[in-house]
């Protein structure tokens, strides 16, 4: 049983059409999609102030703590660097950089350090001055690792260069 050309059961459909609707649909997709990119660009670049969320829920008391402890870490690393040895830049990193939060000292500094600590000591483990601490901590141990490492690296450049200087 054939059909006739005539007798089609349903009407034929031309390539222009179908090539037209694909190319519809395709266009309305992409347009959606950079639409909703410049969206997010807009309100990433003009929407927010830079800083997170998280940063405007922090007590006054813990940012400067915080600000305090980032820039005892950026003295111990510009001391460190000077370093010749592992251990020689580890103990320059801590000298510069005084006792950490979590190092108990008897001094008086120390005592502001921790005075300054304690006001970004939350009861929540959620709260952002838990995460804002475990930041800084973790910046501190990077950094006093990078201190190390680069010891390391340059200490036999150095000790060549100071060959030839003395």
């Amino acid at each position: 049983m054939t059909h006739a050309r005539r007798e089609r059961y349903t009407a034929r459909v031309r390539p222009k059409q179908v090539r037209a609707a694909v190319y519809a649909i395709f266009s309305m997709v992409a347009s959606a999609f950079v639409v909703s990119s410049t969206a997010q660009i807009i309100y990433g670049v003009f929407g927010s102030d830079g800083s997170s969320s998280e940063a405007k829920l922090i007590s006054p008391e813990c940012k400067a703590a915080l600000t305090e402890f980032d820039q005892r870490i950026t003295r111990g690393i510009t001391a460190a660097s000077t370093a010749t040895s592992r251990a020689e830049a580890e103990r320059m990193y801590r000298e510069a950089r005084g006792p950490a939060w979590d190092e108990p000292s008897e001094s008086s500094s120390s005592t502001a350090a921790t005075a300054r600590a304690q006001a970004c000591a939350s009861p929540r483990p959620d709260s952002p001055h838990v995460h804002a601490v475990a930041a800084i901590r973790q910046w501190d141990r990077a950094a006093e690792g990078s201190a190390r490492r680069q010891a390391d690296e340059l200490a036999p450049v150095r000790r060549a260069v100071d060959s030839f200087i003395r």
